[in-house]
């Protein structure tokens, strides 16, 4: 901090100010809560017919800050506004007046937004665990902040807030350049299959043998057995080998179900969206069967370039197509016929020119998936960067080191920055930490690194960034996980080996590389105060299979929702939210849920609802 401004507490500037309301039953209360991490406040639904335990409620003013004796150790903290000016809060949550003639309340309010700050503030909770704490006005009041004068403060805000503008629009320059980019296969693609001289021919007459759908396997079989692709194998256009299960059931060596290298495998039945996808099997994982909602289609090498078909599939026209065919409706699954895709009219120019094409279009995708390697990267470092300013500005070094430049187009964003430490570096450090710890952990592979992040941010309040999506092993966030595990790589400070099973599964195995002792630190800085609960999380997690850590998470994450959504909580509730976040969830054992539900409680791993 500059040591030319004072250091204040802020009980010298800052005082409790609390309108308290008595609960009238007859009297509809709108309500309003607190976001974490910094993120402002937001509108409740209200309280009507007295149904509330509170005896009173705070009510609003514009002036107010806010405090969550909750969750304030986490950045639960905010201002008020004109919006929120008349609404009412339940006693957790205390409200404050600065005194204007010394501070300004837009500076305390990025202040607060500092993780430092939150740090600081938790210190002085109590109670046992981060998800536990609690905080009264006294520890806001003893919390210490820079004082440079009134108009310092307010030179200092303008700039922030000019500042968090450009990293706005840089933010949203990024995304659609991104956007942009994954679009541009396609485009190239549409325009170069869009000729009226390039004759179109019905996709049997392209067959090597006709159009054969995958094998209908009874829940009950799930579990063990042979690799069975799942329906979501096509989704992304790439045959994702993660979406494979094991299914007990016996098909002999020469079977027509078996998949072929260089197969084209069609959805023919999902979401509306994903109906007609394809992707070619590339062999991987070996011996590979699919379901009856895939349609496997082999092409005549002298009449059709495999490669060439499967891109005209993912075309505007080929989309359309498949669109006006679709039968079904979205409560019975969208379907499209065998017959129905064999009728597809697609482009058939001699086969060199359709290698050619092909070739094209690989070259434009390299580019695109290294313009996205990139891309990712300014977004860790966007993350990092506000928290980064606010840090350069109570030091006095923000008017003469701060400078954002975003532009826009395929080569991404350049910005001139503050030094920091990318947030991805910092992630990476944290699982390169776990990876350390559980070295000698057999079980340890994507799966039980993901709940330990989820974990990390749900029960221990680190903040990951992640933006998780359900999935068949519970909330995951792929997109993360690689760009991690690359920058550990790329670090040497661990690499990830894919082992595949004798049965075809594949294992992920963490190999601890040189660097290693160069992550401890970091991570251990990244953690804070964490760092205990992080630790306890390790050991608990440590014991459990992938198929554990899967139904603690899923549990976990549907929890959480329902308290987050404010909807009844009970043990069936809970489990059958879990069983409807994905698909996969269905052929889970009820007792494995209920197992699942006592870990947690035992561990003292309740969710609180928190965003």
């Amino acid at each position: 901090m500059s040591t030319s401004w004072p250091i204040k507490r802020l009980g010298e500037v800052l005082r409790l100010d609390l309108d308290r309301v008595p609960i009238d039953a007859s009297v509809s209360y709108p309500m309003v809560g607190v976001l974490s991490f910094g993120r402002g406040l937001f509108e409740r639904e209200p309280v009507e017919n007295g149904k509330t335990s509170y005896r009173i409620f705070y009510r609003l003013k514009a002036e107010h800050i806010v405090m969550s004796q909750l969750f304030g150790w986490e950045g639960a903290l905010a201002l008020s506004d004109k919006k929120f000016a008349g609404r009412f809060l339940s006693p957790q949550f205390p409200t404050f007046l600065c005194d204007v003639a010394k501070l300004d309340r837009e500076f305390l309010g990025w202040l607060m937004r500092r993780p430092a700050f939150w740090e600081d503030l938790g210190s002085r909770a109590s109670g046992m665990g981060d998800r536990r704490r609690t905080l009264n006005p006294e520890a806001l009041f003893k919390c210490e902040i820079p004082l440079p004068p009134l108009a310092v403060q307010r030179r200092i805000v303008a700039r922030i807030e000019e500042l968090t503008i450009q990293i706005h629009e840089a933010r949203t320059i990024r995304r659609l350049a991104t956007e942009e980019a994954e679009a541009l296969p396609r485009k190239l693609a549409d325009q170069m299959l869009d000729s009226e001289l390039m004759p179109r021919t019905p996709l049997r007459d392209l067959l090597s043998e006709p159009l054969m759908n995958g094998l209908s396997v009874p829940a009950s079989r799930l579990g063990s057995g042979i690799n069975f692709a799942k329906v979501g194998v096509v989704n992304s256009g790439i045959f994702n080998a993660e979406e494979i299960k094991l299914v007990d059931i016996d098909l002999a060596p020469d079977s027509q179900y078996w998949l072929r290298k260089g197969d084209i495998v069609v959805s023919r039945g999902n979401s509306a969206e994903f109906v007609g996808r394809a992707a070619i099997y590339e062999g991987k994982p070996a011996m590979c069967a699919m379901p009856d909602l895939l349609i496997r289609v082999r092409l005549d090498p002298m009449k059709a370039d495999t490669r060439f078909v499967s891109a005209f599939f993912h075309t505007s026209e080929a989309r359309q197509y498949v669109a006006s065919q679709i039968s079904g409706t979205s409560s019975t699954m969208p379907k499209i016929s065998q017959s129905k895709l064999e009728a597809l009219p697609v482009p058939v120019p001699p086969l060199a020119e359709q290698r050619r094409i092909v070739a094209e279009l690989d070259a434009l995708q390299a580019e695109v998936n290294a313009l996205k390697r990139l891309q990712a990267e300014s977004a860790a470092e966007l993350d990092a960067l506000l928290p980064s300013i606010l840090d350069k500005a109570l030091k006095g070094e923000l008017f003469s080191e701060v400078r954002i430049e975003a532009q826009l187009g395929l080569a991404g964003i350049e910005s001139t920055i503050i030094d920091i430490q990318p947030l991805l570096r910092q992630k990476a450090a944290l699982s390169a930490y776990f990876a350390h710890k559980l070295r000698f952990d057999s079980h340890l592979g994507h799966v039980k690194m993901e709940k330990l992040d989820q974990f990390a941010e749900a029960e221990c309040g680190l903040n990951l960034g992640r933006q998780p999506q359900a999935m068949a092993a519970g909330p995951a966030d792929i997109r993360s996980r690689n760009a991690v595990e690359e920058e550990a790589k790329k670090q040497k400070w661990y690499s990830v080996v894919k082992h595949q099973q004798p049965a075809g599964q594949s294992r992920y195995e963490y190999v601890i590389g040189p660097q290693i002792a160069e992550a401890i630190p970091i991570a251990e800085k990244f953690m804070g105060h964490k760092k205990q609960a992080i630790d306890r999380l390790i050991t608990l997690l440590k014991p459990l299979d992938t198929h554990q850590c899967s139904v603690i998470a899923t549990l976990h994450s549907a929890w959480n929702d329902l308290l987050r959504l404010q909807r009844p909580v009970s043990d069936d509730a809970v489990i059958q939210a879990s069983i409807r976040s994905h698909k996969e969830k269905k052929g889970i054992p009820m007792k494995d849920w209920h197992w699942g539900l006592d870990w947690l409680r035992k561990n003292d791993m309740v969710p609180q609802g928190a965003s």
